[in-house]
């Protein structure tokens, strides 16, 4: 019997690609200023890059999990659609984000970053908790160096900080 689930997740990360490519286009229409003084389009133009990077690396996996089980064919065992799927691992990416757009403020950029960097780093099956754990506080206190010390930019704190 055929599976068409690979066609599906192929499909919507093909979409996801487009949509990102067209979004950076976009971004790229406003100026982007520079590292040290970044303009409007500067970060809309970083999370598009970073977007069709993503989508690209899922679909490829996508693709080769069709060509290790045949075209459309349900491999062995059933269709993952468990913590290794492409669709759970987009969802969490997403989530993520959008639990540091709201919390940012409330929480402060730094802590939100930590937990950002901790799921998504056991979303990516880093091993243990303290690789995690060491790889979020190292991103979180590098963040704040680079925009806090370094470039005086004034990111919410929270009330944790």
């Amino acid at each position: 019997m055929k599976n068409k689930y690979y066609k599906i997740e192929l499909a919507f990360f093909c979409i996801l690609a487009i949509m990102c490519a067209v979004y950076g286009y976009l971004a790229l229409q406003m100026p982007l200023g520079k590292l040290s003084n970044p303009a409007q389009g500067f970060f809309p133009g970083l999370m598009s890059l970073i977007g069709l990077v993503l989508s690209l690396i899922c679909a490829a996996t996508t693709l080769r999990k069709m060509r290790r089980t045949g075209e459309g064919e349900e491999p062995k065992g059933g269709v993952d659609f468990g913590q290794g799927s492409g669709f759970v691992t987009i969802a969490l990416y997403i989530g993520m984000i959008l639990f540091f757009i709201i919390f940012a403020d409330i929480i402060g950029s730094y802590t939100c970053l930590f937990f950002l960097v901790l799921v998504l780093a056991k979303a990516q099956k880093l091993p243990g908790i303290v690789k995690p754990l060491i790889l979020a506080a190292l991103s979180a206190v590098g963040f704040y160096l680079v925009f806090g010390a370094f470039l005086g930019v004034m990111l919410p704190k929270g009330f944790l900080i």
